[in-house]
């Protein structure tokens, strides 16, 4: 982690687990991380909707984000 400069917290806004990842979105946040953080949710869609339902418009958004996140490191 410390040798990342952004780290992307990505939640579905449906997804059970979305509050844990806000959780660790706040969590790293308040941790003195000198990095950027930043949490992207997405309305109406639920756990791996970006590998369940690839052909949709919000599916293409998050692989293109994750893409260029990857690409970036």
């Amino acid at each position: 982690l410390a040798l990342l400069q952004t780290k992307p917290i990505n939640v579905a806004e449906l997804d059970v687990l979305r509050d844990r990842g806000i959780l660790y979105y706040n969590a790293v946040k308040e941790s003195g991380w000198e990095g950027e953080v930043e949490l992207v949710q997405v309305e109406g869609e639920d756990h791996a909707f970006h590998i369940l339902k690839y052909e949709t418009e919000n599916a293409r958004k998050m692989i293109k984000r994750l893409a260029s996140f990857v690409l970036k490191q």
